[in-house]
């Protein structure tokens, strides 16, 4: 038994590593991997409200309108959502970018909205005149093709 538990420090003294620093001319050879990889679920209880509102938009009746999802519940999970700064980017290829790739996979577990409305409040019960758009009702997986990127870069 003493031999179980002596087997994987005998195996561990056999293995090596050695750190060395690299010169200017070998670092520029490297290809290191960057950015950020994201894995979450997000859950929603009853009562879950999100507002958002345009404060750059110029409406014709000079309102400040709202887009509201009203009465969220339910939960969204995602996995290997990656972030990264790639350079090369833009009509001109001189723009350094935000890329963003997206999961491979949303997997909605019973999420649903009460409904998308527009208003010139954040909140629906004190809308003068709520505008419905649509409601979401989402369960099971949503796919989306491998390596799907969006790039976000500036623009003059």
């Amino acid at each position: 038994m003493k031999w179980i538990a002596l087997t994987p420090l005998l195996y561990s003294s056999l293995c090596l590593a050695d750190l060395t620093p690299l010169n200017e001319h070998q670092l520029q050879r490297v290809d290191g991997q960057a950015g950020i990889t994201l894995s979450g679920r997000m859950e929603f209880e009853q009562g879950t409200r999100f507002s958002y509102q345009n404060e750059d938009a110029e409406y014709i009746d000079n309102t400040a309108y709202w887009l509201v999802m009203n009465e969220v519940t339910g939960g969204i999970g995602f996995s290997d959502m990656k972030l990264d700064l790639i350079d090369g980017i833009g009509p001109n290829g001189d723009k350094t970018a935000l890329q963003i790739t997206l999961p491979e996979e949303l997997e909605f577990e019973q999420l649903q909205t009460e409904g998308f409305y527009l208003g010139d409040n954040r909140e629906v019960n004190q809308m003068s005149d709520p505008r419905f758009l649509f409601a979401v009702e989402l369960d099971g997986k949503l796919q989306a093709p491998a390596q799907t990127k969006v790039n976000i870069f500036p623009v003059n």
